[in-house]
């Protein structure tokens, strides 16, 4: 079994020399003085399964120090040392639920042993719960993202676009949990089952909608949002499909507030990348897209533009797709289709734009072999 890391903060060094010396060849010891060095070392070399902090310390206590912990670190294992009379406030803690268990000065450094193993155990159901958890997350937001292509190829196609634009904003702009923003742009269209075909082929196409088809259409991301809402640790994602089509200078759609920066980062990245996917569906060119969406600066957050402008000029994601064709049998996932896909006899299948998956494949093979798919296939890989 290989060590876990443990860290200690006292501000007494011969405490700390005494963990070392005991444990170091039990666990992987790092210890620390102060609250503030700890945190740093949190941040620069976690996760770390246990951490063991003195209750009186100076600058920042041992409650303070844990709690923060929790929050940056939130699956580690916290425990704190005190002393005899501060026995009282360490029980009130661990009844807020911020530590795991406390040991009392001196501790018997068998005790101390036993107590760690304890965490390290507590450690691994917790990583192993979130393991689970990402795994199940993922699973239904494919499913989702594939249902999606049921009841529209157009609508998923489009999906599968702004998720790889918004991706790479994402980590352009170094943000934080952009799975959500990359989730948000996946499911950001998933409002649409509502929707009724032929105003789904109108909003692919761009053309001008009536009173009613304009209403229908912007309500669409509080249908996604309000299905989303629903499972599990998804709230962030919700709220970024919920504000969608919301402009940085508050107009738009939901009316009202938020305005500026305080709409979700996430929900301006998608912004930036839903409208650029329509722009380039009508100019087939990024330049030309980009500059439309300069011409409507106050829609955007300047930074996400910003972005978007350095990943179509300096050579980002946005920017070099690889264009070739292929047998069908050479199709694989994420695959996007250069040109409309159609049987042998003329019937269209498939719309350019269309990301390629798994379950997609398996129903063009067996669709070829009972009425035949014109090949090569036109297709398009973003690097």
């Amino acid at each position: 079994m290989s060590k876990e890391k443990i860290l200690f903060v006292d501000d007494e060094p011969n405490i700390l020399d005494a963990f070392r010396r005991h444990l170091y060849n039990r666990f992987i010891v790092h210890t620390a003085q102060n609250a503030k060095d700890a945190l740093e070392i949190i941040r620069k070399e976690g996760p770390f399964a246990v951490v063991v902090s003195d209750l009186r310390m100076p600058v920042m206590s041992g409650v303070e120090f844990l709690a923060r912990v929790k929050d940056i670190a939130p699956t580690t294992v916290r425990m704190m040392l005190t002393g005899h009379a501060d026995v009282t406030a360490a029980s009130e803690a661990v009844n807020e639920g911020n530590i795991f268990r406390f040991l009392t000065k001196p501790c018997n450094i068998n005790l101390l042993i036993k107590s760690l193993e304890a965490g390290i155990e507590q450690y691994a159901l917790i990583t192993a719960e979130n393991e689970i958890l990402e795994k199940t997350l993922k699973g239904v937001v494919q499913v989702l993202s594939e249902m999606l292509g049921l009841v529209s190829n157009e609508v998923m196609g489009r999906s599968a676009r702004v998720k790889e634009t918004a991706s790479s904003l994402a980590v352009e702009m170094k943000i934080e949990k952009p799975w959500e923003v990359v989730t948000a742009a996946m499911l950001s269209q998933i409002g649409c089952i509502v929707l009724p075909e032929t105003l789904l082929l109108k909003i692919n196409r761009n053309e001008p909608l009536d009173e009613i088809e304009e209403r229908m259409a912007r309500e669409h991301p509080l249908t996604a949002a309000r299905l989303i809402m629903n499972i599990p640790r998804m709230e962030g994602v919700a709220r970024i499909i919920t504000y969608q089509n919301k402009d940085f200078d508050g107009g738009g759609y939901p009316e009202g507030d938020p305005t500026g920066k305080e709409i979700p980062i996430g929900s301006r990245i998608l912004r930036v990348a839903l409208d650029y996917d329509t722009f380039l569906n009508d100019f087939d060119d990024p330049v030309a897209a980009l500059k439309e969406m300069r011409a409507n600066q106050r829609a955007y957050d300047p930074d996400a533009l910003t972005a978007l402008e350095t990943l179509i000029t300096v050579g980002g994601t946005v920017s070099k797709p690889v264009h070739m064709e292929v047998k069908l049998s050479e199709l694989t996932d994420r695959m996007l289709l250069d040109e409309d896909l159609y049987t042998l006899k003329g019937q269209l299948l498939l719309k350019k734009g269309l990301e390629i998956n798994r379950p997609m494949i398996e129903r063009l093979i067996n669709f070829s072999l009972t009425h035949g798919i014109r090949e090569p296939l036109a297709v398009m890989l973003r690097q």
